[in-house]
């Protein structure tokens, strides 16, 4: 199995636009979702599922609660309403990403390394990643009222899977406001002050009187983590995730150049030229994940972008390290860190899960 996925990986690199092998990435991703069984998500999905199945209630957000009815209305299993949620995702994500680049397999190859293989027992996250994908399209590209009404609805559909996703309100505002450079200098000390201010242990407990249910503060406490050593490991781990984006940033063509291209290749423009803008703005929103690992999950889907903006480099770029293969380091430190820094024990046997528990993989 180990064979067969490296395999995969590598022919997405090479064969970089060829649909047969774009299938064959999202088929392995949709089985990650459809048959595999970690003890800790998994079972908890699956209790809830079946207790929604007998008529009661549940804790979770709206949305996720509106699936589970409707399949179990259907009738459907536990494993098949997997499914229909990972075919949803994959389906999502493979339309966004063939928006967005003309080398997908590369985007795919990187994302099976990290994070599909620890992130697809997280039906909720994945299904609030490709909204909130959406939402952040729609406000880079809003010119008008209506752009962003749309990009705020998508926001709240968003959290009406996952709760995290509500920080991307921030978005709009710091969207534009990071367009001026001065304000992005005055938002970057504001930041640096609260990180600082936070990374004592006492300050830090100032998490407890937000208005968060207490099981979620029990569970996404950081610990130790909750000091500057940990502080210090985030701002290392930022400046990895956005360093693509700094050492791939070029800009748009100008004048009637722009206007020749057609309106898919304008949208690829319009992404790239704004990748350093992006992540920004993310890093900056994202200052809540020192006080709640909940919300490192979104940084999954800046990291996804990025995988989009190294895909559009190949070719156009004189960068003396190849885009593929900076994608392919890219997602494999990003994965070490996550196994062996931030949570050698629990990630570490979810990811590897999947070799056990997995119908399709154990066929090799």
């Amino acid at each position: 199995a180990y064979i067969v996925l490296i395999i995969i990986v590598l022919l997405g690199c090479f064969k970089t636009k060829n649909i047969v092998v774009n299938i064959i990435q999202c088929f392995v991703v949709w089985t990650l979702f459809a048959f595999s069984q970690d003890e800790y998500d998994y079972t908890v999905y699956e209790r809830e599922y079946d207790a929604v199945q007998r008529g009661f209630g549940s804790d979770y957000e709206i949305g996720y609660v509106w699936l589970n009815d409707i399949c179990a209305a259907l009738g459907l299993t536990y494993v098949e309403f997997r499914a229909v949620v990972g075919l949803i995702f994959c389906v999502a994500l493979a339309i966004i990403v063939r928006k967005l680049t003309r080398h997908p397999n590369v985007v795919w190859s990187s994302f099976i390394i990290f994070s599909a293989m620890s992130d697809a027992c997280l039906l909720r996250n994945s299904l609030a990643m490709v909204v909130g994908m959406v939402a952040i399209l729609f406000i880079m590209r809003a010119r008008t009222i209506l752009d962003y009404l749309y990009a705020i609805g998508l926001v709240v559909g968003a959290a009406l899977f996952h709760s995290a996703y509500w920080v991307l309100m921030l978005f709009i505002p710091l969207w534009y406001l990071v367009s001026k450079k001065s304000v992005v200098w005055v938002l970057a000390g504001v930041a640096c002050i609260y990180i600082v201010c936070i990374s004592n242990e006492e300050l830090f407990r100032v998490y407890g009187s937000l208005l968060i249910r207490e099981e979620t503060i029990e569970k996404y406490m950081t610990g130790d983590y909750a000091n500057i050593v940990g502080v210090l490991y985030d701002v290392c781990k930022y400046l990895l995730i956005i360093s693509p984006a700094l050492y791939y940033s070029r800009r748009l063509p100008k004048g009637d150049a722009v206007g020749m291209i057609s309106q898919q290749e304008s949208a690829r423009a319009l992404f790239d030229k704004n990748i350093v803008r992006l992540n920004i703005v993310f890093s900056i929103i994202l200052v809540p994940q020192f006080f709640a690992v909940n919300f490192s999950r979104l940084f999954r889907m800046l990291v996804v972008f990025n995988y989009i903006f190294m895909a559009n480099q190949i070719g156009n770029t004189r960068k003396w390290i190849n885009p593929k293969f900076y994608s392919l380091i890219y997602a494999c430190v990003l994965l070490l860190l996550m196994l062996f820094w931030e949570s050698p024990t629990a990630l570490n046997e979810v990811f590897f899960m999947h070799f056990n528990t997995n119908s399709f993989l154990n066929l090799f």
